[in-house]
């Protein structure tokens, strides 16, 4: 049984990864790291254990031919990442309009 500040730790390294689907289409299609790796033309599969873990994002150019490969869009590949960068737009989206209605006060005033 966990202790604790192991289960505290634990949760910390699981909210750093980044929340992917790269595994289960890897795994759909039948493929191996290393054919991912080779198709993709990387050096290695350990980047791919890396992006699949959640360790990593995959650049735009890998994203792209993982798209192509799963045949699924890259919000859906990186799903997590898109929700956390969604939610972030939404934020700033909504700050941003209640900068310009402030300003637009200040300026009847």
């Amino acid at each position: 049984m966990k202790n604790h500040s192991q289960r505290i730790k634990q949760k910390t390294i699981k909210q750093k990864q980044i929340l992917n689907r790269l595994w289960k289409y890897r795994k759909e299609r039948g493929l191996t790291q290393r054919d991912v790796a080779y198709i993709l033309g990387t050096k290695n599969s350990s980047q791919i254990s890396h992006w699949e873990r959640g360790d990593k994002i995959p650049g735009t150019r890998n994203i792209l031919k993982l798209s192509a490969l799963y045949q699924r869009l890259s919000n859906d590949l990186l799903w997590g990442f898109y929700e956390k960068l969604r939610e972030e737009v939404i934020a700033r989206k909504k700050k941003l309009k209640n900068l310009k209605i402030r300003h637009a006060q200040t300026q009847r005033s």
